[in-house]
């Protein structure tokens, strides 16, 4: 059969059966299986560096959230205590019998370091209360009633895991709960799964009684917050009595507010991870850009035979859609499947510097978000990547002009064509310096600008290269390698362009990442160093690093005070408050302590005045 004669399908019909985009694709991998596949590589590496990255950094407030509604449940407000030393217990009875409250359950919480049998530690969030916070959470039926037995603790299974206790360890193990400058034995009661506990066992959390906590913590008769239900339609009301009944001296807000608060101390993270993913998925574009290049001279001389034989425009890019969107869709996938074992290991983000202010997850979770992001993504960049052929379709055009090019085929870029790039460069350069000058605050936006101008740079940069290594070759006619690489790197312009485009974005977003990291860790050097400098030895809860886990100085400072060589012993205060829609870190030095932080740190004003203010007494320094 004449190859006209099998065109005739083609040429009957504008829009082909999927039948024949099928045959004709499957055609295409049988004869360039191997371009295909680079440039399905090339798709799946960005489909997976971008989904890695968002998934890594939303599954510290998606595992969070998890946690904190397994502990809330139905319960729709809390009265929250807003230091470290909670609310009266007492008001629980007055809660519980305001008008409108169906149930009130109360919850004592405490940050401890754990030390298992074997010497293992672990910071986790005790966790104090009774059988009407279980009914409240519906985990009655499920939490074994040993965990709040008195003398006993119960651990999630992640604390378990991380102190090397296992199931079979309970009720016979011990560990030492090391909590607000003591010490305590308490049995292993129960190791609380998934099947007992749902979100919380992939928490960092241990459960007392209510009245053991309270006792351990020397906090009797004190709670940090109480969970109210409300009835249908009645949250209004209770939400108005309990901001009466708190004075404001407490927090009325919505049962999960600490997810709310948790996102916005994350703000900082998620902007650098979109930055890392925007970096990715520009890498990815380039790389599945320059993997189909190599497909654009076979692809064209296709298209032109396909125009000479009579088949219409709209026949053709559906054929080339097609292709496009079936390797975007196979490469996407892989790329998501590649991107969720990153996220497990290599973009795995610790998020111990948040623990002691919030209780957090240990779970992956995919939002369905990044999942459409990134699946839309990668076939985008497939099908903008596979357009390239197209250029032969514009009207007026001749039907085989591929065949008269010099070069390859689909490879030239037009002097006019660099002249655009380089102007849309300048221009994209102009946009950063105002974006970093009048709005720092957009600074990884601006950032994001100035690589797309990276890109756009690079033929200017390339042509100068070629011009001196031109020049070069001229004069050193016994460098004949390079007389051939030169040969080779102009008949393929395109191809050589986008290598370098993909080798310059790599580079910038290596140094604009390497350099944020070390910004980063100059910065934490430069405070840390500020912070401790008041004194010349720190004494504190285990593993409180922040200095926010509160104890009682007053017997430890009389008998520090007493070691020979000590010159003074002061008392300092931390903790964390909630201000608006943020917690922030609070930090209480004693007078004239604050020297060395102030001077390190203060951006207005003088810190001689600050010093002298804070010492008054009533002022404070804000970040």
């Amino acid at each position: 059969m004449s190859r006209l004669a099998r065109s005739e399908p083609l040429q009957a019909r504008a829009l082909l059966r999927p039948y024949a985009l099928v045959y004709l694709y499957r055609r295409r991998l049988r004869v360039h299986g191997a371009q295909e596949l680079l440039a399905g590589i090339g798709v799946a590496i960005a489909v997976a560096l971008v989904f890695a990255a968002m998934i890594a950094n939303g599954s510290i407030a998606g595992s969070a959230g998890e946690v904190v509604h397994a502990v809330v449940g139905p319960a729709n407000l809390q009265l929250h205590a807003r230091d470290a030393e909670g609310l009266d217990q007492r008001l629980l009875v007055r809660v519980e019998h305001l008008p409108g409250v169906a149930q009130a359950a109360p919850l004592l919480e405490q940050t401890a370091t754990l030390v298992g049998p074997g010497g293992h530690s672990a910071t986790v969030d005790l966790a104090g209360t009774d059988v009407s916070l279980a009914m409240l959470n519906g985990l009655a039926h499920t939490i074994p009633l040993a965990a709040f037995s008195p003398g006993g603790i119960g651990l999630s299974k992640t604390s378990a895991e991380e102190l090397g206790v296992s199931a079979s360890d309970a009720p016979k193990g011990e560990v030492l709960v090391q909590l607000r400058g003591g010490a305590h034995r308490l049995r292993v009661a129960a190791v609380l799964g998934r099947e007992a506990a749902g979100g919380l066992s992939q928490a960092r959390i241990a459960v007392l009684p209510l009245a053991v906590l309270q006792r351990l913590a020397g906090l009797r008769g004190r709670l940090t917050r109480i969970l109210i239900r409300t009835q249908h339609g009645h949250e209004a009301s209770v939400r108005a009595e309990l901001l009466r009944i708190s004075g404001g001296r407490l927090t009325v807000a919505r049962a999960d507010a600490d997810v709310a608060l948790l996102r916005q101390a994350l703000r900082p993270s998620d902007q650098a991870s979109g930055f890392f993913a925007a970096i990715s998925a520009l890498l990815g574009f380039l790389f599945a850009f320059n993997a189909m290049l190599l497909t654009v001279p076979e692809r064209r001389q296709a298209i032109a035979d396909l125009r000479l034989i009579g088949t219409k425009r709209i026949a053709i890019m559906q054929i080339v859609a097609f292709q496009a969107l079936c390797l975007g869709l196979a490469a996407s996938l892989v790329g998501l499947v590649v991107g969720y074992a990153l996220s497990l290991g290599v973009f795995h983000q610790s998020s111990g510097y948040l623990a002691e202010a919030f209780t957090l997850g240990t779970s992956t979770v995919i939002g369905s978000q990044p999942l459409l992001l990134s699946l839309g993504g990668g076939i985008l960049a497939t099908l903008l990547a596979s357009a390239v052929p197209l250029i032969d379709l514009r009207r007026g055009r001749a039907l085989d002009a591929v065949y008269f090019e010099e070069g390859a085929p689909g490879n030239a870029l037009g002097s006019h064509v660099q002249i655009r790039l380089i102007v849309g460069a300048g221009c994209l350069l102009a946009l950063t310096t105002a974006l970093f000058e009048l709005q720092p605050s957009l600074a990884l936006a601006a950032t994001g600008v100035l690589a797309m101008a990276t890109v756009f740079t690079v033929p200017l940069a390339f042509t100068a290269m070629l011009l001196l290594a031109g020049a070069i070759a001229t004069r050193y006619q016994k460098l004949t390698i390079l007389q051939v690489a030169l040969t080779s790197l102009k008949a393929a312009t395109l191809r050589s362009l986008a290598l370098a485009a993909t080798g310059a974005v790599a580079i910038f977003g290596g140094i604009a990442l390497g350099g944020a990291r070390d910004d980063l860790l100059r910065g934490i050097d430069a405070f840390s160093h500020s912070y401790a400098a008041d004194a010349d030895l720190w004494v504190s809860n285990p593993g409180d690093n922040q200095a926010t886990l509160p104890f009682t100085p007053s017997r430890h400072t009389q008998q520090i005070a007493q070691v020979p060589g000590v010159k003074s012993v002061n008392v300092f205060q931390g903790g964390f408050l909630e201000l608006g829609d943020r917690r922030v870190w609070i930090i209480a030095r004693p007078p004239g302590f604050n020297r060395q932080v102030l001077s390190s740190q203060i951006v207005e004003g003088s810190p001689g005045a600050a010093i002298k203010h804070l010492g008054e007494g009533g002022w404070i320094a804000v970040s």
